[in-house]
């Protein structure tokens, strides 16, 4: 039967004189809401009459519409949970991200490898630092360690160290105090050859005190102060565990005395570097060298290992234009290996234009990333809906028929058919989060974006129109593809109701 509340919503429809086309349905019952005569004024109850009477099947054939739709909507969303989220769910789990726009400064900066020393550190003027030393007919550039071998230490507490020191004094207090580096960290290095390597140059066990390595004042300044009390001391320290008494004194002796030439040496340098804002000296010429990484062939990345000195003003010269030390950096060297002609004092005068620089490098980085990332994710999708294909049964013999009206190989269709896709899908991955704020961090922020990003892209609804389950990939898109507005149960509820409706009214009308 049609209802009066039906018959009022049509003439509201039928006002707006639409531009559709009843289907074959809505032909069918149209056909069987007429009587024998024609209409009258009083037509909203004699429809109603005409097509309740025993001698009309309008009510019987609406069942029959509704139940077909009904069974039409639960075959789509079937089709939906059969082949639609199994493929989503394989494709999120086969592809990989090898490259994100979150990972380009990490990535552009493998090989760059500055430390930082800020002129202005109050220890450079520290009356701690040795002035001078006895000239006992040594050159101290070539001073063989290897006797530490022989010794083993203990790992004592910062408590047991400045136990062991035992001043009152408030620079040494000050000194031993625990920031970046601890009074146990500075007491393990002397005891740790391998720890002195990284910090002092040096061929084997033979070290050179008179060539500048590290300068990181606060850590050589705890050293210097542990090691003075050890030379001055007639017992060992506490945290000698084995070793003769002649050995750890030869040991003690060079080192401390090798040391206190060592940061007389770096003081000296120090007070001419503090003469200028800027300082760089780099272990190795700078280069450009291509990266060993997988799926990274023929990028080129800086590759200069240096310590960066500057000032305090310097740095809030920087600073202040929004600008970072370590990419004004990276940009001079971008614009040296590029062959340009920049100076020190340019990046002094003018750190911004470095700044820039460097948005070169990071872009020209981006950009190759970027172009081998989507030949990756391409490939492994492909494999990956191949795969799907191919172990299910069903899935296999449709695509077999569709195909084989074209006699084309299950690759070749499945490359032309999702390749598009695919590639959008990787543009939209690679995009999010350009910033470094709010950037992705993770392999599981990673993946469960790549599994958003799939889930609302037209992958999904592709694959099942390339089966033929036209309604089913109509009904996914409504839910999910068009979406707008945040995503929770309810919303989804919502359009999942508007996009049945839309799934009836595209069966129903033209």
């Amino acid at each position: 039967m049609i209802r009066p509340s039906s018959i009022a919503l049509a003439e509201l429809i039928a006002v707006t004189n639409p531009e559709v086309h009843p289907t074959d349905i809505i032909e069918g019952l149209n056909g069987e809401s007429f009587g024998m005569v024609p209409y009258s004024d009083n037509y909203r109850k004699e429809i109603v009459a005409v097509t309740t009477s025993d001698n009309n099947e309008h009510t019987a054939y609406m069942g029959a519409s509704s139940t077909r739709l009904a069974e039409i909507i639960t075959e789509s969303m079937e089709n939906i949970s059969s082949f639609g989220k199994p493929f989503a769910s394989l494709l999120s789990q086969r592809i990989a991200v090898v490259y994100n726009r979150s990972q380009l400064s990490r990535i552009a900066g493998r090989y760059f490898g500055p430390s930082f020393t800020s002129l202005d550190d109050q220890f450079f003027s520290s009356d701690l630092f040795p002035t001078s030393f006895e000239n006992d007919g040594y050159s101290y550039d070539a001073i063989d360690l290897s006797v530490l071998s022989k010794l083993t230490f203990d790992y004592p507490t910062s408590d047991q160290v400045t136990e062991f020191v035992g001043s009152t004094y408030p620079d040494i207090v000050e000194v031993l105090r625990d920031r970046d580096h601890t009074a146990s960290s500075a007491a393990e290095v002397i005891g740790n050859l391998d720890s002195l390597k990284s910090m002092l140059v040096n061929n084997n066990n033979v070290f050179n005190f008179n060539q500048l390595k590290s300068t990181n004042s606060e850590l050589l300044l705890k050293i210097y102060v542990i090691l003075t009390r050890m030379y001055g001391s007639t017992a060992p320290v506490p945290w000698l565990k084995q070793g003769q008494l002649s050995d750890y004194r030869e040991y003690v002796n060079f080192l401390w005395k090798g040391l206190t030439r060592y940061i007389i040496k770096l003081r000296s340098v120090i007070k001419q570097y503090q003469e200028r804002e800027l300082v760089l000296t780099e272990v190795r010429p700078p280069r450009l060298l291509e990266s060993k990484e997988e799926h990274e062939s023929g990028v080129m990345l800086i590759d200069v290992e240096a310590t960066v000195y500057y000032t305090d003003a310097y740095l809030e010269k920087v600073t202040s234009g929004g600008n970072s030390i370590t990419e004004v950096i990276l940009g001079y060297y971008w614009n040296r290996l590029r062959g340009g002609n920049a100076t020190i004092n340019d990046v002094i005068n003018d750190p911004g234009r470095f700044q820039a620089e460097c948005g070169a490098y990071y872009n020209y980085v981006h950009e190759k990333l970027q172009s081998l990332g989507y030949k990756v994710f391409v490939k492994m999708g492909i494999d990956a809906i191949v795969e799907y294909i191919s172990s299910n049964e069903l899935v296999a013999e449709r695509s077999a028929e569709i195909r084989g009206n074209r006699g084309t190989l299950l690759k070749t269709w499945v490359t032309s058919t999702f390749g598009a896709e695919l590639e959008q899908c990787y543009n939209q991955v690679v995009a999010l989060k350009v910033g470094t704020s709010d950037a992705i961090s993770s392999e599981e922020e990673i993946g469960a974006t790549l599994t958003d990003v799939i889930m609302s892209s037209r992958l999904v609804p592709l694959f099942l129109r390339a089966l033929n389950c036209t309604l089913a990939a109509q009904l996914l898109e409504d839910t999910f593809i068009t979406q707008s507005g945040e995503d929770n149960i309810v919303d989804q509820r919502q359009r999942l109701h508007v996009a049945v409706i839309n799934l009836i009214v595209g069966i129903s009308l033209e």
